[in-house]
């Protein structure tokens, strides 16, 4: 009986520093010149689309009103970033990405109204975080 306690005692442990570690992941500056600024300084080719006419066509694409874009890349990393007018409009799209996402070995995520979708290590170039 202890060795059981003692077994399900360490699982919640291992449980309990794996949802840590997700939760402290590498997440996006928030501000898409400084998230451009940042990424190229760490060595990615970056596309920033802030144009209003240039975003309408994707808006209507990802389902709501976007206000900016960037896709960056290095090597085989890459990370795409999403800002939307609207919460709402991020989260639904979240949703929608989340479902496809989830099998692969990406690393996205959602705040606010900004999403964000790329290798681990390209998410990771795109935040102040190292």
């Amino acid at each position: 009986m202890k060795h059981v306690t003692r077994i399900l005692a360490l699982l919640l442990v291992v449980t309990t520093l794996c949802v840590m570690l997700v939760a402290c992941g590498a997440k996006p500056e928030a501000d898409p010149t400084q998230a451009k600024g940042i990424l190229e300084k760490n060595g990615y080719e970056v596309e920033l689309t802030d144009d209003p006419s240039m975003l309408l066509t994707s808006s209507f694409y990802y389902g709501g009103q976007l206000t900016a874009m960037l896709s960056a890349s290095k090597d085989t990393d890459y990370v795409k970033i999403f800002w939307f007018e609207e919460k709402e409009d991020a989260e639904e799209y979240y949703d929608f990405i989340s479902d496809q996402m989830s099998s692969l070995q990406y690393a996205f995520g959602v705040e606010e109204n900004m999403i964000w979708y790329g290798t681990k290590d390209g998410v990771k170039a795109a935040s102040d975080q190292k």
